[in-house]
């Protein structure tokens, strides 16, 4: 389905600062080949054990655009265009049946939204070139932490990695730290001596922010009263007289938080059979 060059296969191995059998990992059934560490297996420092699995990588930004050209290639539109209110998306493409609400953190002031819910996940990481480092790594820590460790190898161009991180709650700063950044790498070198190597070179510094959800994704249809009844609501003088005032299906598929090229797919599986239970009841 994905072809070759935007996806890879990667060896990993996560870390724990205690000791585990694996059992508790609800995923263990669902990556190749998982087995436990043995005891006699060199295990990095301040670590009591870990897991070895297959899984795969992908580089979201050479992805994305295979994905949008996928879609123009079936009549896909798109149109750049900022909203205030939900309102305004019948100005752009009219009575629609249904709209899709993929906003993340937008959700939050996206007036018919206005998803308090929601907030961000601050994300500091650095991409490098690291030809040496070919294995996903990760530590869990045993206690909760806004400073967790990974690396993660992607392909295309060969050898690139990214490393991190931060995952810094309700922190909207999108400014890139350069103490943040030293400590990031220091402690990937601590656990991936391969950084090490010569041929290690630094790309790029990264911030981004995951668009969390309190109790979870949110992904259900709803229907709303257009226009909205709100004062704050922007909308063109026009857009009740020109189209009526109508219940708006709306599917809502939000707040993914840092899983949302994992849980991608299912998600929009989810969309789709959403989508077509309640148009088939309007029939």
């Amino acid at each position: 389905m994905i072809p070759t060059g935007l996806v890879m296969k990667l060896p990993s191995k996560v870390y724990f600062e205690e000791h585990t059998t694996g059992a508790q990992l609800w995923w263990k059934d669902i990556v190749r080949d998982f087995r436990v560490l043995a005891e006699d297996e060199v295990l990095p420092p301040g670590v009591k054990s870990g897991v070895s699995f297959e899984t795969i990588s992908v580089n979201p930004g050479v992805y994305l655009l295979w994905l949008k050209s996928e879609l123009e290639q079936r009549g896909v539109d798109f149109v750049r265009h900022r909203l205030g209110s939900l309102d305004e998306v019948r100005s752009v493409v009219g009575d629609s049946a249904a709209v899709i609400n993929a906003t993340g953190l937008g959700a939050r002031s996206l007036v018919g939204v206005q998803d308090d819910r929601m907030f961000p996940i601050r994300g500091q990481t650095i991409v490098a070139i690291a030809p040496k480092a070919v294995e996903f790594v990760t530590v869990i820590s045993a206690t909760k932490t806004s400073n967790p460790i990974y690396l993660i190898p992607r392909p295309a161009p060969p050898g690139m990695v990214l490393v991190g991180g931060t995952f810094q709650e309700n922190n909207w700063d999108t400014s890139i730290h350069k103490d943040t950044a030293q400590a990031i790498w220091q402690r990937a070198n601590v656990f991936v001596p391969a950084l090490a190597d010569p041929g290690t070179r630094i790309v790029s510094h990264n911030v981004g922010l995951r668009p969390a959800r309190a109790g979870g994704p949110r992904v259900e249809a709803e229907y709303i009263d257009m226009p909205i009844k709100d004062e704050l609501a922007p909308r063109l003088a026009e857009t009740e007289d020109v189209l009526g005032i109508r219940k708006q299906l709306v599917v809502h598929s939000y707040g993914f938080g840092p899983a949302g090229y994992q849980q991608s797919w299912g998600a929009a599986a989810e969309v789709v059979a959403i989508l077509r239970k309640e148009l088939d009841g309007q029939r």
